[in-house]
């Protein structure tokens, strides 16, 4: 209850004395009851008061251990960033020495390999130039194996040619004497002996003969004009034949050919008696020939 209804309860009543004494005491006991009221909010004022300094010294005091904690954790933050930062360096100068140590093995192990490669460069080279004289000296010998092959193969040659031409001069003389030999005896054999040899009035053509007349001698002309229109065995007329042959033979007579293919064999002479004529035509005959 607040200081001011205490107050006009404590009024006094104007309606009478008894009424006044009533009043009195109550307004006595009013204020007593304020007093004690007031006496009680002041002790809890007091006692609030002093609640909120020991709040507030508490507060305080939790604010400076909160303060002091921070301040060491702040101190063993500071520790332990200054390690790692320590540690980081450490770590930074240790990666630094071991890079300069990969850095310098690597350097060595390539000096390493380009020594073992030029080790290597100089044994092939000196291998390939083994090689090319290798090379050399068995080109120089298939050279001379060559050449010696060459002059045996030339001298045999030579040996060989010497040889054939001796055995074609041999042939040649085989040939010439086998032709003289059957040149006698086609002479032989055609000779008729003790009497005049009849006139012959036809050729056959015998497929054989012991020489060879130049194609574009006249004999050899006569021979292929016999060839080519008669075969082995068939009579041709000479009479006709002089006809034919008369513009390649210049006014001599193909006889006189006739009896030199004759005598080589390639031809045979044949006599072909006439039919009987009258004796008018017979003289004229005779008178022509």
């Amino acid at each position: 209850m607040s200081t001011t209804q205490n107050a006009e309860k404590a009024k006094p009543n104007t309606n009478g004395k008894a009424d006044n004494k009533a009043g009195e005491a109550a307004a006595a006991a009013a204020a007593d009851k304020a007093k004690k009221a007031a006496e009680a909010e002041a002790a809890r004022a007091k006692k609030a008061e002093a609640a909120e300094a020991e709040r507030k010294a508490k507060a305080e005091a939790a604010d400076a251990e909160r303060a002091k904690k921070a301040k060491e954790r702040d101190e063993q933050n500071a520790v332990k960033a200054k390690e790692r930062e320590e540690a980081a360096a450490k770590r930074q100068a240790e990666r630094e020495e071991a890079a300069k140590a990969r850095e310098a093995e690597r350097e060595v192990k390539a000096k390493e390999r380009e020594e073992a490669r030029a080790k290597e460069r100089e044994e092939g080279a000196k291998a390939r130039e083994a090689e090319k004289a290798a090379k050399a000296q068995e080109r120089e010998a298939a050279r001379e194996a060559e050449k010696k092959a060459r002059e045996e193969a030339k001298a045999k040659a030579a040996i060989e040619r010497e040889e054939a031409a001796n055995a074609r001069k041999q042939a040649r003389e085989d040939e010439v004497q086998k032709r003289r030999d059957m040149w006698a005896d086609r002479k032989a054999n055609t000779k008729v002996y003790g009497e005049r040899r009849t006139k012959a009035t036809h050729i056959t053509l015998t497929g054989t003969g012991i020489s060879n007349p130049q194609t574009t001698s006249t004999r050899g002309r006569v021979l292929a004009h016999i060839k080519a229109n008669s075969k082995p065995g068939e009579n041709m007329s000479i009479e006709q034949l002089a006809i034919d042959c008369k513009p390649f033979l210049y006014g001599t007579s193909v006889r006189s050919y006739l009896s030199k293919l004759e005598e080589a064999g390639h031809l045979d002479y044949v006599t072909i008696e006439p039919e009987a004529k009258p004796a008018e035509t017979k003289a004229a005959d005779t008178q022509t020939a």
